[in-house]
């Protein structure tokens, strides 16, 4: 599995982690200082899976798509040679 694809899902099961305890009745406080994060972050993914466990996914990112993809690095290397730069 590709190391975004890994991060990806360890943040739903985080998430998820969240719903659970919240539906075992944890104040989001309590889960908040379990997982390491804000009581705000532990109500904001609650909130969100009211909508369902698409809910839970990752939103699309701010920010400038990358110029080359990650898992490919002989464009890299050709990026960094100058060849992939467009001009």
């Amino acid at each position: 599995m590709e190391l975004e694809a890994e991060l990806r899902a360890g943040r739903v099961t985080l998430r998820a982690l969240m719903i659970w305890c919240s539906a075992r009745g944890e104040p989001a406080e309590a889960i908040a200082e379990w997982l390491d994060c804000h009581p705000r972050t532990v109500r904001r993914w609650i909130h969100s899976f009211a909508a369902g466990m698409a809910g839970l996914a990752d939103g699309p990112r701010a920010g400038r798509p990358r110029l080359v993809a990650k898992g490919d690095p002989e464009a890299r290397q050709r990026w960094a040679a100058g060849s992939g730069s467009g001009s």
